[in-house]
């Protein structure tokens, strides 16, 4: 048993199986080469490698450090943009281990998947995609419905808005985004706000501020800027 506590994640591609047989498929296959091309590694926020298990749901283990909780977010958004057009509900369980820690996300148990599991019963109960259960506090609901919100928003993005704000978060200027997509200065702002990227960027961090504050209070960087 791990002495240490973990963030299970388990996830669910909504109502996949209604979808025509090869689409499925090729969005199985995104999803596995995804998660295939993710390794165990502790110290990058990775306590076990994830995998697709029973067929549309994947799980995916991290350690509960800063650490942890910018991976596993990272990786929730990831899966969101790969997996458009079809949502995607995310159950995460904070908790610990009562088998050894794996190489892969497989063969174990413990509170923090009993509550992962959880936490996606609950998110095909109700209208939330998104469901975090840890300590059963009023935190973790106003945590669950604002991670909700920015994932239904993220969802929501056009191919041009998604695309002037990948650029953004790699040349870090709007200025250089209109450069790199020839397009004026004006268009651009108009992406992004249409898009409520400020807003969006706001609740992305203060998600991942909150957690890290609900499960490593000690380990909150307040001056580390956050990237969604």
């Amino acid at each position: 048993m791990s002495n240490h506590m973990n963030i299970a994640l388990i996830g669910d591609l909504v109502a996949s199986r209604a979808m025509p047989e090869i689409a499925r498929h090729e969005l199985q296959d995104r999803l596995t080469a995804y998660l295939d091309a993710v390794r165990s590694d502790a110290s990058a926020g990775i306590a076990a490698r994830p995998l697709v298990t029973l067929g549309d749901e994947f799980q995916a283990l991290f350690p509960a450090d800063p650490a942890g909780v910018r991976r596993l977010l990272g990786l929730i958004t990831d899966v969101l943009d790969l997996a458009r057009p079809t949502s995607v509900r995310f159950g995460i369980g904070v908790g610990r281990l009562t088998t050894a820690l794996r190489e892969q996300t497989l063969g174990m148990d413990g509170p923090c998947f009993h509550r992962a599991r959880e936490a996606l019963q609950r998110t095909r109960a109700s209208d939330l995609p998104c469901q975090l259960v840890f300590e059963g506090c009023d935190v973790e609901v106003l945590w669950s419905t604002l991670a909700s919100y920015a994932l239904r928003q993220r969802h929501d993005w056009t191919e041009p808005q998604r695309e002037a704000i990948s650029l953004f978060q790699e040349l870090g200027a709007w200025n250089k985004v209109a450069e790199a997509l020839g397009v004026s200065p004006g268009a651009v702002s108009l992406r992004q706000q249409a898009a409520g990227w400020s807003i969006y960027r706001t609740a992305w961090s203060s998600l991942e501020r909150g957690l890290i504050g609900m499960i490593a209070p000690t380990s909150l960087d307040i001056d580390r800027e956050v990237t969604p």
